[in-house]
């Protein structure tokens, strides 16, 4: 019985293309993937108006740059358990005061606009607080209409992210004074 000895010649006609494509797809998909995490400030600006509706003091808190909350206690004097706590019951009392006239089952709507560059001053000053990471700053116009059994209203809150190694964070510290 004689073996088939012959080897079989691979087509790089085919290989070629394939070598070419898969790279490019997986150089694409990445910065897709990156491009989600580090979508700039507007999905921290939503997540924040969100968190606020659903009074998660906590939710809100952790989109602080941890170095904005040690100059907090820094200079307040005060522990982070304390700083928190205090927060949480301005967020229900703020809830209360925004939205309880709307009744029961209130749903809600969020929008971002009026974005603005903060001056050169404000920088400067974000920069003395968190470092040299501080690569930009800005301020949205926030609303939220919240619609519920009694009816509708429509809150505007200010909205101050900074970018900081290209990640954006709260900056706002007057609300956690």
């Amino acid at each position: 019985m004689k073996r088939n000895t012959k080897k079989k010649k691979t087509d790089f006609r085919v290989l070629l293309p394939v070598c070419i494509v898969l790279p490019l797809l997986a150089i694409l998909a990445g910065g897709l993937i990156f491009s989600l995490f580090s979508g700039g400030p507007e999905p921290v600006g939503e997540a924040y108006l969100q968190a606020m509706t659903v009074k998660d003091g906590e939710a809100v808190l952790e989109m602080y740059h941890g170095g904005m909350l040690m100059h907090l206690q820094k200079i307040s004097g005060e522990k982070a358990s304390a700083i928190s706590t205090r927060f949480q019951t301005r967020l229900d009392a703020w809830y209360d005061s925004a939205f309880g006239e709307c009744g029961e089952n209130v749903t809600f709507a969020y929008s971002l606009s009026e974005k603005e560059a903060v001056d050169e001053a404000t920088l400067a000053d974000l920069k003395e607080i968190l470092g040299d990471g501080v690569t930009d700053a800005v301020v949205f116009k926030g609303e939220i209409t919240a619609t519920g059994s009694k009816g509708s209203k429509t809150v505007t809150h200010w909205v101050q992210l900074v970018e900081v190694d290209g990640k954006w964070f709260l900056y706002n510290l007057q609300m956690l004074l």
